[in-house]
């Protein structure tokens, strides 16, 4: 039987939303509303409850059963892409965290959707400094699965970690010739560093990894 302290943040969502939805979500003029006075069956109520609560793991299965222990809760995180001094993409383990970025380097760059959110600060010596104030899209780290930014944090060691649930391995290396604007050759490496000798030897060709995605669903599935 699973401890309540161990669901996830969109498990107990999932289980306050339709309790809510049971005692008080109404038919009201042929539209679903929601009515405080809803008239409800405490049997129907607790069966469905009863259901929903084996549906998560958390409703005993025999007597005496207790609940497991208790999984310390780890800390939230999270992964910063910067390319070209921005930031181009903020990753999270809590999809609910809210990001904001304070651009101090407001000179030089791409700044026509930054005017906006530019606001002056007066510091020291009444020197007035300009900061771009913005708020950033957080998104999850299912949405890693397959880019480079995951192999470099395999290859630092660090993406079982840091990125846990969310894998990339890299079944092979190839050889990308950018003005063919193909592959320089079928072979595929098995060992990077062979590429790499190959890849030296020619103009404009880089080393590819091939790599196969893997995700860990909430109900413990892996997709490929």
């Amino acid at each position: 039987m699973r401890n309540p302290t161990n669901l996830t943040h969109a498990e107990l969502a999932s289980i306050v939303s339709k309790i809510r939805d049971w005692m008080y979500l109404d038919l009201v003029n042929d539209a679903d509303t929601y009515n405080p006075e809803k008239a409800w069956n405490a049997g129907d109520f607790a069966m469905d409850t009863g259901e929903l609560f084996s549906e998560h793991g958390l409703a005993p299965e025999s007597r005496g059963d207790k609940p497991e222990a208790s999984v310390p809760s780890s800390p939230p995180r999270i992964v910063i892409i910067v390319s070209g001094g921005l930031v181009q993409g903020i990753f999270c383990s809590d999809v609910t965290a809210e990001a904001v970025v304070v651009d101090w380097d407001t000179e030089g760059g791409d700044t026509e959707d930054r005017d906006d959110n530019i606001v002056a600060v007066t510091g020291e010596n009444n020197r007035t400094y300009y900061a771009a104030v913005l708020q950033h899209h957080v998104a999850s780290f299912q949405e890693l699965a397959g880019s480079n930014t995951l192999v470099a944090l395999q290859q630092a060691g660090i993406a079982e970690r840091v990125v846990s649930g969310c894998r990339t391995e890299v079944a092979g290396y190839v050889l990308f010739d950018f003005d063919m604007g193909n592959l320089a050759t079928t072979h595929v490496y098995k060992d990077q560093a062979e590429s790499a000798e190959d890849a030296s030897q020619l103009d404009n060709v880089i080393v590819l990894p091939l790599v196969l995605e893997t995700v860990t669903c909430p109900t413990g599935r892996r997709e490929e």
